[in-house]
């Protein structure tokens, strides 16, 4: 007997997961937006909690990551490879050196476009079955339908970054249902230090309260 197939009103498990996660980080746009109205510049220069990075840079970081993964959808759309950063790592920590100290009115009316372009490219996407190319972006090589649950952890850990009253301990719960087995499952290869796996498979197996690790990569 053959498997029932999908009908119009019953899209494919991924397309639901990616709606959520579109649902998910479109709130969280605006959660930002909402709480990042009437930065000041004296605040934008301050220092964020990422050593070298002010809020500025912090913030056009978050303003140019939605504009590469708009970049990089709008040409699966088209049929065609686009990096995500054409420059690749020199243009991108460049241009977030270049933007960091613009004025607080322009580093957040560049966020709300970003966010709003992303948001639009989104919903094209999802319209087209969100279409994948091969070969796969070097700086992108995830299905698309993943893109809003990446950017949705890229806009609250960076949030919390910004050091301006934002802490891990408001993470959404879609945020942690996303990511943390996905972090949990790289912890092998990242923790590679013998005594540092042992504390960790300790701690795993209930005999400590805390792995005492080092500062894992993002």
């Amino acid at each position: 007997m053959s498997e029932p197939q999908p009908t119009p009103d019953q899209p494919p498990a991924v397309d639901l997961e990616a709606a959520s996660g579109v649902a998910a980080c479109s709130a969280a746009h605006r959660v930002r937006l909402q709480r990042l109205a009437g930065l000041d510049d004296a605040t934008a220069r301050r220092p964020s909690l990422l050593s070298g990075w002010s809020v500025g840079h912090v913030l056009t970081h978050l303003s140019q990551n939605a504009e590469s993964i708009t970049r990089w959808l709008e040409g699966a759309l088209a049929g065609v490879t686009v990096a995500r950063y054409p420059g690749g790592r020199e243009q991108r920590d460049g241009d977030i050196e270049a933007g960091a100290g613009r004025p607080a009115p322009v580093l957040l009316d560049e966020l709300w476009r970003s966010c709003m372009a992303l948001e639009e490219v989104w919903a094209r996407s999802a319209l087209a079955g969100w279409p994948d190319v091969d070969p796969p972006a070097p700086d992108a090589p995830w299905p698309a339908a993943e893109s809003p649950w990446r950017r949705l952890s890229e806009v609250e850990i960076h949030h919390s970054d910004l050091g301006l009253g934002f802490h891990a301990g408001e993470w959404s719960q879609e945020l942690v249902r996303w990511l943390l087995p996905r972090r949990l499952a790289r912890l092998d290869t990242q923790v590679t230090d013998p005594a540092e796996r042992r504390r960790l498979l300790s701690w795993l197996v209930g005999r400590t309260d805390e792995p005492g690790l080092g500062r894992l990569s993002f």
